[in-house]
């Protein structure tokens, strides 16, 4: 790997969720020396490799904002790393770094020069996994925003026991039901679903009445505010087929609950991908993904119109399937 992208996707990284003692020593250390401080790390990984550092390490700059988020989740700040013109895919013009006040939930975020010569919002977690979350200009302000929309959400996603969805019942059959019974039994997810594109928005306002039942609740929603629909897709420049179920939930009356939900799987039930649109914490709302372990992952800001969601969906998805051939 490139120096410079090792520096930017593996060392940084491994600093920011080396532990709270760590990150809060380095996120001082950059406020004191700024730019300095980072261009002193970036000299020390060439020079480690006795290699003439090809970037004029004075153009890194350094910057702090506070955000207020509001909808019960606390300030923030972003640290603002912008780096030297990249001259390769993948490097970053400009490095985000989320944290709390108390210098925990830490967040790592880099705005990628794509093939295209526009930029991606990337990731970077606490194993080392990269993902592309949503596209965006060289405008500083706009990656700005993007990014405090991203963190404000991955906040009250990883810190779940703090922010308590109201609609404990909702949140819990589309976040926890639904994938388990998707992935943890490949019968019974093949029996859901199939039960699922038959009896469409019935079967989904009967599962929603009986758990909010077992909860001694009564079911807010109506039947007529559920609806399925089932579509198959021919996967790009080949013969291959997947199929796609669409389900329509009622208005989320809060952060974090769906608007909708898109299942995807191939002509047997396999290769199951499990796709949300949630409610964001300004009322937006973001496309996100849980797997058969319960993971998380946030793609950014959902496109408004349905139309757009589907396609957006099935280009993930075919994305997987390519990576999956591939291995």
């Amino acid at each position: 790997m490139n120096l410079r992208l090792s520096f930017e996707q593996k060392l940084l990284p491994s600093i920011v969720f080396s532990g709270k003692e760590h990150l809060m020593g380095f996120i001082r250390g950059a406020l004191i020396k700024r730019g300095a401080w980072f261009g002193m790390i970036l000299q020390d990984v060439y020079d480690s490799e006795k290699i003439k550092c090809p970037y004029d390490l004075d153009k890194i700059s350094v910057d702090n904002q506070i955000v207020s988020a509001g909808d019960g989740i606390p300030d923030f700040g972003i640290l603002i790393v912008d780096m030297p013109e990249p001259d390769e895919e993948r490097m970053a013009s400009r490095i985000f770094i989320c944290f709390t006040q108390s210098f925990d939930v830490p967040f790592y975020l880099l705005a990628e020069k794509s093939a295209s010569d526009s930029y991606e919002i990337c990731n970077i977690n606490e194993t080392g996994k990269h993902y592309k979350l949503i596209g965006a200009s060289e405008n500083r302000l706009e990656q700005l925003h993007k990014v405090a929309k991203l963190y404000a959400q991955y906040w009250a996603i990883k810190t779940n026991a703090n922010y308590q969805v109201v609609n404990q019942s909702r949140y819990y059959i589309e976040q926890t039901y639904l994938p388990h019974v998707l992935f943890k039994n490949e019968r019974l997810g093949k029996s859901f679903l199939t039960g699922l594109m038959e009896d469409g928005g019935k079967m989904m306002h009967t599962l929603f009445d009986s758990i909010y039942k077992t909860r001694d609740e009564d079911c807010p929603y109506s039947a007529d505010q559920f609806s399925v629909k089932t579509e198959e897709v021919a996967v790009k420049d080949t013969v291959a087929k997947f199929c796609v179920v669409t389900v329509d939930l009622p208005k989320p009356e809060e952060m974090l609950l769906c608007s909708r939900i898109f299942i995807c799987f191939g002509p047997s039930f396999e290769k199951l991908r499990y796709f949300l649109v949630e409610r964001s914490f300004d009322s937006e709302f973001a496309l996100c993904h849980r797997d058969g372990e319960g993971a998380h992952l946030n793609y950014g800001k959902a496109p408004e119109l349905e139309i757009e969601q589907f396609k957006k969906v099935c280009g993930i998805y075919e994305d997987y399937l390519k990576s999956s051939a591939d291995k």
